[in-house]
């Protein structure tokens, strides 16, 4: 497994977080697609007994509160909520 030194920024965000990931950026501020997590929430995410399906009803909830009734996810879901297949 490789190993790097965190910076001091980083290690700050991570003491905030709360116990959730901190996503990094790279220098121009885009995203770089790369997350610090714990261990210990790194081996709930691929442990043997992780199954994503647990997470989709707190997902929901989280979405629920970030876009609401937003008519332009109407395309994504069926009036049930549903994904459209």
């Amino acid at each position: 497994m490789e190993q790097a030194k965190i910076t001091a920024e980083q290690t700050r965000a991570v003491l905030q977080s709360n116990g959730q990931p901190v996503y990094l950026v790279d220098d121009s501020g885009q995203d770089a697609s790369v997350a610090i997590v714990r261990i210990e929430l790194l081996k709930t995410l691929v442990g043997e007994e992780f199954d994503i399906a647990d997470t989709y009803k707190d997902q929901e909830e989280v979405l629920a509160g970030v876009w609401g009734d937003d008519p332009q996810l109407d395309e994504y879901t069926d009036q049930d909520g549903s994904p459209v297949e």
